[in-house]
């Protein structure tokens, strides 16, 4: 017989490892450990594993719970259960790791007063507090959270598949994660968005923009500025809207402002494909600037000023911008000319520098059609004695010889940039850049789009370093930048590279291997807890700081435990 939860009764788990004995065996024959509970009788289905910064958290729906692992000294693994709401539909960590959310639908459609709401819970793993707990007037699927860890917003999304008779698409829930102790308002609060034909596909927190400088954009005592406003962008398939998020969970909030996008030839309806932010600058307070990129060649830049109407005292001004093709990636950058948007055209192999208020266009001709781009400042001016006020992205994209280049946007004569680097080495296609934190964020890991292997970017060395593998690898960077892990997926092949020395060490597993997760340490340090999917989950823990195959710790059936 086999026990519907993990491989043997948790009388006989130690310290880890699987005690046999003739009294855990006769155990196994005869059903487990004596009399037990119900519990041990139910499916423990496919849990949803999260990383987190100090740990794992697995989602056992079939329990209604979140376990979350933590690291300990010696590879080991403490765990604690926390209760979460039934059917669960999304998993989503802060952007920090700190906390945990998970949006579920309940006991949907309700039969009788105890059957459970949809609801989110929120888990703060970094203070041991009590989860919280939201309700929802409705299943919803999709989740969205503010990377500055104030707000939460659930939502329908365009290709939702509803668990209600009826839905509205545009029904959204926003949730206040820092309440003020002085406020009284509603939390959560839903809101329907005004709806042209579409619905809510994609959400974007805004950092704080000063959209109205006559009333003042500058704080006193931390407190927020009258001028300033967070927006929560929703875009759809046929227009955005701007949500003012610091107004929201008032008893009358004031309305939101729908942008309807139109091809500027004809009345044909536009959709969005993605959009910037150029963010508050006390230097600048005029600066509250959104660009968005669309599925033809237009490019909207809108700003955002006083308004002597209603309801918000704030209103955008909209140019339209033709970039010659579709745009692929969008930027606000800073040119010796001033602020601009920055477009891709890689049908055109072209890059396009678009006044954001007037729309003059500049047209630069690239060595490839590269489609995406990030901004690289940061890193290249804290190298400098002498930053340049410039900015300078880093360029690549997916297409046969596009490889990566760096673009300095500074000016020279006859030109409106200083240079397009390309570098020599790098002629594969590059699927997606991955940023380094911590203590290396001059590297880059580039992963292909074909073939096996990746490449290690150094931003101020300007070299690519080429790591082979046997096969695809699957990538996971540690949050402290000290290194990466690769490992084959469903195999036991694993290895550490370490930055900035990019010295492979190659390790192993017992099991097949699901997900790794580099994790803090209660002790300090830091730990690799290698995921796998058998019996009812269990792990291999390795010192991230120092792995070694001979150290590593197995800890089988994780969840066997009841709650």
């Amino acid at each position: 017989m086999s026990l519907a939860r993990g491989d043997v009764p948790s009388c006989y788990l130690h310290d880890g490892r699987v005690t046999w004995s003739l009294v855990a065996m006769t155990a196994l024959a005869s059903g487990g450990c004596g009399s037990r509970p119900s519990y041990w009788d139910s499916n423990v289905g496919t849990p949803t594993a999260q990383g987190l910064a100090n740990g794992v958290a697995l989602v056992d729906d079939a329990n209604h719970r979140a376990v979350l692992l933590t690291a300990e000294a010696d590879q080991q693994l403490s765990r604690a259960s926390f209760s979460v709401g039934h059917q669960v539909r999304n998993v989503v960590a802060s952007p920090d790791g700190k906390r945990l959310f998970v949006l579920s639908t309940g006991d949907w459609p309700r039969h009788s007063a105890g059957d459970e709401r949809p609801s989110l819970t929120v888990i703060d793993t970094s203070s041991g507090a009590t989860p919280t707990r939201y309700p929802l007037p409705e299943p919803l699927p999709d989740l969205a959270i503010d990377p500055q860890g104030r707000y939460a917003v659930a939502y329908a999304g365009a290709q939702s598949t509803s668990a209600s008779f009826v839905q509205n698409p545009n029904e959204i829930v926003l949730f206040d994660l820092k309440p003020s102790s002085q406020t009284d308002s509603p939390n959560p609060v839903s809101r329907s968005i005004r709806s042209f034909g579409g619905s809510p596909s994609r959400l974007t927190f805004t950092p704080e923009l000063c959209v109205h400088a006559a009333i003042s954009c500058a704080g006193k005592d931390g407190a927020p500025a009258p001028g300033q406003r967070r927006l929560l962008l929703i875009e759809s398939d046929i227009d955005v809207t701007l949500l003012d998020l610091d107004h929201a969970f008032l008893a009358t909030p004031p309305a939101e402002i729908t942008v309807r996008l139109t091809s500027g030839a004809s009345a044909r309806v536009v959709a969005p494909r993605g959009l910037a932010v150029d963010g508050y600058d006390m230097s600048s307070p005029g600066d509250a600037r959104i660009a968005l990129r669309t599925d033809d060649s237009n490019v909207f830049t809108i700003l955002l000023g006083p308004s002597t109407g209603t309801p918000n005292d704030f209103a955008p001004t909209i140019n339209l911008t033709d970039v010659g093709g579709a745009p692929s990636s969008i930027a606000f950058v800073h040119t010796d000319q001033g602020l601009r948007v920055a477009a891709l055209v890689p049908s055109a192999s072209n890059a396009v520098l678009v006044e954001p208020d007037t729309s003059l266009t500049t047209q630069i001709a690239l060595p490839a059609p590269y489609a995406s781009m990030s901004l690289v400042t940061s890193v290249v001016d804290a190298a400098s004695t002498a930053p340049s006020g410039t900015d300078t992205a880093l360029l690549w994209g997916s297409a046969t010889g596009s490889g990566v280049a760096f673009w300095t946007l500074g000016k020279t004569v006859g030109q409106p940039y200083r240079s397009i680097e390309v570098l020599p080495d790098v002629t594969q296609p590059i699927r997606s850049v991955h940023d380094v934190p911590g203590k290396n964020p001059q590297l880059k890991v580039l992963e292909l789009s074909q073939g096996s292997g990746f490449l290690v970017l150094d931003l101020l060395a300007r070299t690519a370093s080429p790591l082979h593998t046997a096969q695809t690898p699957t990538l996971a960077i540690s949050p402290d930048g000290s290194g990466m892990w690769a490992f084959a997926p469903d195999g036991t092949d694993l290895a550490r590279i370490s930055f900035p020395s990019l010295t492979p060490l190659p390790l192993t597993t017992d099991l097949s291997i699901q997900a790794v997760y580099d994790v803090a340490r209660r002790d300090g340090g830091r730990a690799l807890v290698a995921i796998h999917s058998r019996g009812t989950l269990g792990a291999t823990v390795f010192d991230a700081d120092n792995p070694d195959t001979a150290t590593a710790r197995r800890v089988p059936a994780l969840l066997l435990e009841g709650p």
